[in-house]
């Protein structure tokens, strides 16, 4: 079984930082931030068990943009997966628009 590596680029990070800090000091609650913080990391991780178990995005699909989406609590993580490695493009609330995120893939060559 090949070893797949997570990659978790700074804007995922950056996003990880602000739900952590949006919860624990604008709602006050540092134990349901960490609690996210936590369940989004644990999530990513389960990533490098089985990356291709979430479905690519359908309305990325149709622009040829294969980016998959893995739902954690309130929260989209979307993330491409190629060979043996796994990218984490963006944490986003799952009420966010797809604009920012098309937008994003669509202007950076890879």
């Amino acid at each position: 079984m090949t070893k797949i590596t997570i990659n978790i680029l700074k804007r995922a990070e950056s996003d990880m930082e602000a739900i952590y800090h949006y919860i624990a000091d604008e709602l006050q609650s540092p134990e349901t931030a960490m609690n996210h913080f936590e369940a989004i990391a644990e999530g990513i991780q389960t990533l490098e068990i089985f990356p291709e178990r979430c479905a690519i995005v359908e309305e990325l699909l149709s622009l040829d943009i294969k980016v998959r989406r893995l739902l954690v609590k309130n929260y989209s993580v979307f993330y491409r997966f190629d060979k043996d490695t796994v990218t984490i493009l963006r944490v986003l609330h799952q009420s966010s628009s797809l604009d920012r995120l098309l937008f994003e893939i669509g202007n950076k060559s890879d």
